[in-house]
């Protein structure tokens, strides 16, 4: 007789499902931490407060290693830590760009180098799209046909 075997999955069922984009988890509320500092002083293991309130024994372990270590059981307060180079510059790039409006990034990063500041393309971008300027173009490529052309121009003058 023979048996068919169902097929293994490779991924679990909602593998490929969009999830919603979370940018960090804050963690445990403050009140199950102080819950599970009190316990586990009250002299219960670290496994079994793990299990009580639901948590992983590693996040048990990392809540009271702060504590003992900051005497604080509350998360960092997050700073943003981007700071953009081109901020100071930014009225030489909203006249330049209104200026000239066909201005490509390489010849705008070339008038920021003449003033003496130095930064890619990808920075210019970056600070372009910060301001609220569309994408710049890049400036179109001669055929190979074209610039024969133009080669035999300049040959014959």
């Amino acid at each position: 007789m023979l048996v068919l075997r169902r097929a293994r999955r490779r991924y679990p069922p909602n593998y490929f499902r969009k999830q919603p984009f979370i940018y960090m988890n804050p963690g445990h509320p403050l009140k199950l931490r102080r819950q599970i500092i009190k316990r586990v002083e009250n002299g219960h293991t670290l496994k079994s407060t793990a299990i009580h309130y639901n948590v992983s024994e590693s996040s048990v372990i990392r809540l009271l290693r702060k504590w003992r270590t900051t005497g604080s059981i509350e998360n960092a307060e997050r700073v943003n830590s981007q700071v953009r180079v081109l901020e100071p510059h930014s009225d030489l790039l909203n006249k330049l760009i209104t200026e000239d409006p066909r201005m490509t990034l390489r010849q705008i990063k070339a008038h920021l180098e003449e003033r003496g500041i130095k930064v890619c393309v990808a920075t210019v971008h970056n600070m372009l799209r910060h301001l609220g300027h569309g994408p710049r173009r890049k400036k179109p490529k001669r055929s190979k046909k074209v610039a024969a052309q133009a080669k035999k121009q300049s040959k014959s003058k």
